[in-house]
């Protein structure tokens, strides 16, 4: 065999590699995502929490996730955005349990252990992770999933006092601009008279990012807070290294101490993945249309008392260590 048909038969093997290793990609990603076997997938990491009945990781339990599909620690070729491994949510139409499913809602969630939790009431704390949307799109009134993206909690049984949540196209760009994802001071707005959430875009303080535009990209978010509970109260977010929002006023309302479902608070904890809040109206509206198998990936989170601590942009201009 001479030179050129070696090159050539080189190449053709090269060619099948890559077919090869690109279906194997495609299948692992969005469109047969259901078709994986997680359970011979398992990254080593993962725990079952036997409290909630779901599958979660180190230090986090899970929060309506019965299915190993719904949650999963993954490395390449899944999407990463530092170090070796990601966490993968994915959620479908039929993954809800006997909390969610009679409301019309479904979620795959992780929550920070209560007895790790670090945030305090009226104390400074900063956090910062990497969101990748691999195949959630923006979505107007007759569908408006609205999906959450992060959350955090006095207790159970109470609004979120800080939401990260996708709004609604339709809801006025006069507003929100060209972005679809908003923070929400659920637990405040949710106090409020009517006119006051009128008048006050319904405690959306700030908006971030556009979720259709940014698929398939990483999204870096740093968020400073206080988690007020008078006018001293702020929420600072930075998004791929820009400021997008500086909010000064009461953030939490419920107060600690109660308790929710067995579980007690000792600062505001934090919980992220898909939770798909509002699927009433995609099944009144549409009810000849599924609604679609979403996925997502999160990748370092940290908490921290500084901005070097966890934003993940300075970390990696240091070469600092991945959170893996």
């Amino acid at each position: 065999m001479n030179k050129n048909q070696l090159l050539k038969k080189m190449s053709v093997i090269l060619f099948v590699f890559g077919l090869f290793s690109l279906s194997a990609f495609s299948e692992r990603g969005g469109a047969n995502a259901q078709q994986v076997d997680w359970n011979a997938n398992r990254h080593a990491d993962m725990r079952y929490d036997n409290d909630r009945k779901g599958w979660a990781r180190k230090g986090w339990g899970t929060n309506h996730s019965p299915n190993l599909h719904q949650f999963n620690i993954v490395c390449s070729p899944y999407p990463v955005r530092y170090g070796s491994c990601s966490e993968r949510f994915e959620l479908r139409n039929t993954d809800c349990d006997s909390t969610d499913c009679p409301f019309q809602r479904t979620r795959s969630e992780i929550g920070i252990d209560h007895s790790k939790v670090k945030a305090r009431l009226n104390k400074d704390i900063w956090y910062g992770w990497s969101f990748y949307n691999e195949n959630i799109g923006n979505y107007g009134g007759t569908y408006n999933p609205n999906i959450f993206l992060g959350q955090w909690k006095t207790d159970n049984d109470a609004g979120p006092v800080i939401t990260l949540v996708t709004v609604r196209t339709d809801h006025s760009t006069a507003i929100r601009g060209n972005k679809t994802v908003a923070i929400l001071l659920e637990d405040l707005g949710g106090r409020q008279s009517r006119e006051w959430q009128k008048a006050n875009d319904f405690a959306q303080v700030c908006y971030l990012w556009d979720m259709a535009s940014e698929k398939g990209k990483w999204v870096d978010i740093v968020i400073n807070t206080n988690f007020g509970t008078d006018a001293n109260g702020y929420l600072n977010v930075w998004i791929n290294g820009k400021p997008r929002c500086a909010y000064k006023g009461i953030i939490t309302v419920t107060p600690l101490g109660k308790i929710g479902n067995g579980s007690r608070f000792k600062g505001p904890q934090h919980r992220h993945g898909i939770y798909a809040a509002a699927l009433k109206y995609w099944y009144k509206n549409h009810p000849n249309k599924p609604v679609p198998t979403w996925v997502a990936y999160y990748d370092e989170f940290r908490e921290g008392k500084s901005r070097d601590e966890v934003d993940i942009r300075l970390i990696e201009a240091r070469n600092g260590r991945a959170v893996d």
